[in-house]
């Protein structure tokens, strides 16, 4: 659509009205947001967002620096190499204690769904605590 816009003969502010109509101030149009929304919508999507939530807020609480998430080329960090011996042997132990506990070990915690599920939230602030930003 741009390339069409900037064909016609038109003065630049009068140009760029024409774009706005077409597409937003990030270059998206009116199908792409349609789309993204659709995807956002889908159900693995928003649970892999929540598992990458929770697992930053563990990681911040923790208080290591990044490069123990890998570990380098050694594979100890939670995305090291996989080892039925290793709680953080590809990370996949671990995740599953993490979301034992946001989900909630008793009948009486708050689950998932619960929009006052508020522990990753909680996990933060524990982790700015730590490192001396609150």
């Amino acid at each position: 659509m741009n390339v069409i816009v900037n064909k016609l003969d038109l003065p630049c502010d009068m140009k760029g009205v024409i774009k706005s109509y077409c597409i937003n101030e990030l270059g998206y149009s009116g199908e792409n947001l349609k789309a993204i929304e659709e995807i956002k919508e889908k159900r693995r999507t928003k649970f892999m967002k929540l598992r990458q939530k929770l697992e930053l807020a563990e990681w911040y609480t923790m208080g290591v620096s990044v490069y123990w998430l890998h570990a380098g080329r050694y594979g100890g960090g939670v995305y090291g190499k996989k080892h039925p011996s290793k709680v953080y042997g590809g990370g996949t132990k671990a995740e599953s204690q993490y979301f034992r506990f946001y989900n909630g070990l008793t009948s009486y915690c708050k689950r998932i769904g619960d929009p006052e599920n508020d522990y990753i939230e909680k996990l933060i602030e524990k982790g700015e605590r730590r490192r001396g930003y609150v």
